[in-house]
């Protein structure tokens, strides 16, 4: 029997902040999750999986501001907010 393996990335709490720039307990979240998403490029996953605090705040134009950052992945992203 043939065995599939899939190549699935769960990223969390990225907690980006509301402007470009703006620091999160002294972290540039922008620039941190522009790293993770580097990374994450580089695996070339088929999935991935965002979880837990992904903004900041519950600001919808954070969210707004996360997905377009998602938007260089090829994978489909599946958030999960926590």
């Amino acid at each position: 029997m043939a065995q599939i393996c899939h190549r699935i990335v769960q990223v969390t709490d990225l907690h980006l902040a509301g402007t470009a720039g703006d620091r999160v307990h002294g972290i540039d979240t922008d620039a941190s999750a522009a790293a993770v998403l580097d990374r994450i490029e580089a695996w070339a996953p088929e999935l991935v999986i965002a979880t837990g605090d992904l903004t900041d705040s519950a600001d919808p134009a954070d969210y707004e501001r996360l997905f377009q950052l998602f938007d260089r992945l090829a994978a489909p992203v599946v958030p999960m907010a926590g």
